[in-house]
């Protein structure tokens, strides 16, 4: 017994140095952030290939003259800067004070021959996307503007969808690719500067602690993106949203900006069941 017991001992000291080297390892191995400079960004774009290959909520038994093929590009556009915003997140850091925005150009004459009325979309097919890339620091104190033209982009929807049977995730594809809704709470390239000309009662409300008129306000501007093929290209994922509270209100340091996170609740009233979701966003304004 005093034997075998040894033996274990010996092992397990044997084990333990080789434990911590492999802890190690680990630890030094995790990606450091690097800072976002015109330069960093510039070598990291060009080592870039963009693309999606998962869910979406694009319908292909809608008869060619219901679907809106100038306003399909606008979710593609969205969910193009989705996945840029968080492949940056994943490389570059963001400071308490920066305003990033990333928005994406997504021209229907430079796309128009792989989908349109002649070409309807279908799931399983492999998209190029052509389109153009600007990123925004829109805090004045450290302004920055960098412009990339001529990048591709490779979608494809997986499956084929049935609005008879939708799941949550569907819903939140729906949400998180349209302007003004769902974003990513904890990534600041995500949330991107809202309009001051549409928001400005809104900001005034807030900074006011008019809270309940500010949800409503946003609550009618989102009911009517949502509600038009201009906001969402089918009318079957319409749907109607209620802002239920607005918090985490803070001023962005020596600026006229101010940061706050929405919850909402959204209805999808044409589909079966009117099945609903709740999310949240950062508005910055």
């Amino acid at each position: 017994m005093k034997k075998i017991l040894l033996i274990l001992s010996s092992l397990s000291f044997g084990i333990t140095p080789a434990a911590t080297v492999v802890s190690c390892f680990r630890k030094s191995i995790e990606k450091e952030k690097i800072q976002l400079t015109v330069e960093s960004m510039n070598d990291w774009i060009e080592n870039q290939n963009f693309g999606y290959e998962g869910g979406f909520y694009f319908l292909e038994d809608t008869p060619p003259e219901e679907q809106a093929y100038l306003n399909i590009f606008k979710p593609l556009r969205h969910k193009i800067e989705n996945v840029i915003a968080d492949e940056i997140n994943e490389t570059f850091k963001s400071n308490e004070d920066d305003l990033w925005e990333i928005y994406v150009w997504l021209s229907w004459s430079e796309n128009n021959e792989i989908i349109n009325q002649n070409i309807p979309f279908k799931s399983k097919n492999k998209y190029e996307l052509k389109f153009e890339l600007t990123i925004y620091n829109n805090n004045p104190n450290k302004y920055l503007k960098l412009e990339y033209k001529n990048l591709k982009f490779n979608f494809k929807q997986k499956e084929k969808i049935s609005t008879k049977n939708v799941n949550q995730n569907l819903l939140h594809l729906v949400v998180n690719n349209a302007d003004y809704y769902e974003n990513d709470i904890k990534n600041p390239f995500s949330w991107s500067t809202k309009s001051k000309i549409i928001f400005e009662k809104t900001k005034d409300a807030i900074k006011n602690n008019e809270i309940e008129n500010a949800k409503k306000m946003i609550s009618e501007y989102l009911n009517y993106r949502s509600n038009t093929t201009e906001g969402i290209p089918f009318k079957e994922f319409y749907f109607d949203s209620t802002v239920n509270d607005i918090d985490l209100i803070e001023k962005v340091d020596e600026t006229d900006y101010i940061r706050f996170k929405i919850s909402s609740n959204s209805v999808f009233k044409n589909l079966v069941g009117i099945p609903e979701i709740d999310w949240e966003a950062i508005y910055v304004i």
